[in-house]
């Protein structure tokens, strides 16, 4: 009987010390991500730690053996790029969260797509995105830039930033006229108007996907994370201007 009570004292021991995690995030999602550490931490004896940087660039470290946990991609692509090389486990792939793109401008008020073509095709000033070659974002506005037939227009107006956030940070600074950036980059920065959230059929959804690493296997932190971050956190990654992930797909 002592002995029973022995190892089940140090089973609660263990189960109570907590873990250190570290998240690597993309630069869109990192704001929200730190609101959902911080409840997490709440409920756990968790030590999170985020690392944010553009999608591109955090996969690139995780396959050259940066020590991640779990990996919160802006896209699919990139952690499926993981799972490929073995850097990844794919039965814990899911999709947490799709992002919104909207068209920002300081300068006036866009309600409609028309208004939009318009006020592109007369604006002098350079239009930011993130970069498509390394960025979600980026990619979805420059496919939006085609499809409501501006592509000519601004071609020469182009601005791109490193991520989503900078393509924000462009048009608040006055050096660009205007964006294409995130829904939630915007609620972060409580902008209330001059912004218009464009219609979802005119780019590719920007689906935003978690995985666990290699490194963050063996981890019992990781799995718990992951299952609050998709089952916990709808909330608030809905009031961050975003549509919720499909834990099916």
């Amino acid at each position: 009987m002592k002995s029973l009570l022995f190892t089940l004292l140090i089973i609660s021991s263990s189960s109570s010390v907590g873990e250190e995690l570290k998240i690597a995030v993309a630069a869109n999602f990192k704001t929200t991500a730190q609101k959902i550490v911080d409840k997490f931490s709440q409920k756990t004896s968790h030590n999170v730690t985020l690392i944010s940087a553009s999608s591109s660039a955090l996969a690139t470290q995780i396959y050259h053996g940066a020590p991640y946990d779990l990996f919160l991609s802006a896209d699919k692509e990139r952690a499926q790029w993981l799972i490929e090389n073995a850097r990844a486990d794919a039965d814990s792939l899911i999709h947490y969260a799709t992002g919104q793109l909207a068209f920002f401008t300081q300068k006036e008020k866009i309600t409609s797509v028309d208004e939009l073509k318009t006020s592109i095709k007369s604006q002098t000033g350079k239009l930011a995105i993130a970069n498509p070659k390394f960025a979600p974002y980026g990619l979805s506005s420059l496919e939006l830039i085609k499809r409501i037939g501006v592509k000519n227009e601004v071609s020469s107006k182009l601005v791109t930033g490193n991520n989503v956030i900078q393509a924000l940070q462009f048009v608040t600074s006055g050096n660009a006229q205007s964006g294409f950036v995130s829904l939630s980059q915007l609620k972060e920065n409580n902008q209330t108007s001059h912004y218009f959230v464009l219609p979802r059929h005119l780019y590719p959804p920007i689906k935003q996907y978690a995985v666990i690493t290699k490194h963050g296997s063996s981890n019992t932190a990781s799995k718990a994370f992951l299952n609050f971050l998709t089952i916990q956190s709808k909330t608030t990654i809905s009031n961050s201007g975003y549509l919720i992930g499909d834990s099916n797909e």
